[in-house]
């Protein structure tokens, strides 16, 4: 596998940044962090569907100390849609946009951090071909 990504680097190396996985890697992440944004609504519309006719209780988040139960029944998407516009406004269709950014958060961080394994497994295989061949602890990788 490293072989694949250290190639896909191009002729110098996994340093060139626009030849590289990298860009590849930042462009899926953003991709679906902007798929997930325009859905978030949608998302929030089904699950309100799914909560219809159960016997859920939802915590009031105004001042956290007290809990409703949650007992609406909508025939539709378009009247569940109209219904949490009407009670709630255009903002409460992005509820849980925060979430979605700490994953989105810790998925960057995850993928940056590959990022700089594999450079540094990269540097370590370069200096290890440039050792003294006469070293037995030297590694040639060119095998």
């Amino acid at each position: 596998i490293l072989d694949t990504i250290l190639e896909a680097g191009g002729s110098s190396g996994i340093n060139a940044e626009y030849g590289g996985v990298w860009p590849e890697l930042l462009a899926g992440t953003v991709h679906c962090f902007v798929a997930d944004l325009s859905l978030l609504p949608l998302e929030l519309i089904t699950n309100r569907l799914h909560l219809m006719g159960s016997r859920a209780i939802v915590d009031n988040v105004l001042d956290a100390k007290t809990v409703f139960p949650y007992q609406l029944s909508y025939s539709n998407i378009q009247q569940c849609a109209e219904a949490l516009l009407e009670t709630e406004g255009v903002p409460s269709l992005w509820k849980g946009f925060s979430a979605l950014l700490l994953q989105y958060t810790l998925r960057f961080a995850v993928v940056h951090s590959a990022r700089l394994l594999i450079k540094y497994i990269h540097s370590y295989s370069q200096k290890s071909q440039l050792s003294d061949p006469n070293d037995s602890l030297s590694v040639n990788l060119d095998k």
